[in-house]
């Protein structure tokens, strides 16, 4: 978990705009081929507390543990969060989720 500062100033997340401009900073310039799973932590007042670098996985695939990813929520005191699976490029394919519960 990483509560480093993203931005000089904080800023009030309002769009998805807004959290596409987070993970750009976050994931950087670096062209991947590998998949991403990183989630980010928010305030009540949709301020960005900080962020989490769950897993990195291969080319067609990342493994996700949702009682890992929580319990990174639960430690951050965070009241909402936005999870992020970048994808690599090798083709286009739906994702499917399925539930724990």
């Amino acid at each position: 978990f990483n509560r480093g500062k993203i931005f000089k100033e904080p800023i009030q997340v309002k769009t998805s705009a807004d959290v596409a401009k987070i993970l750009k900073a976050i994931y950087g310039r670096d062209i991947s081929v590998q998949e991403h799973f990183v989630v980010l932590f928010f305030d009540r007042s949709n301020t960005p507390i900080g962020y989490y670098k769950h897993s990195i996985g291969g080319i067609h695939s990342t493994i996700a543990d949702i009682r890992l990813v929580i319990g990174a929520g639960i430690k951050a005191l965070a009241s909402s969060m936005v999870i992020s699976l970048s994808r690599s490029v090798s083709g286009a394919r739906v994702l499917k989720l399925r539930s724990a519960w």
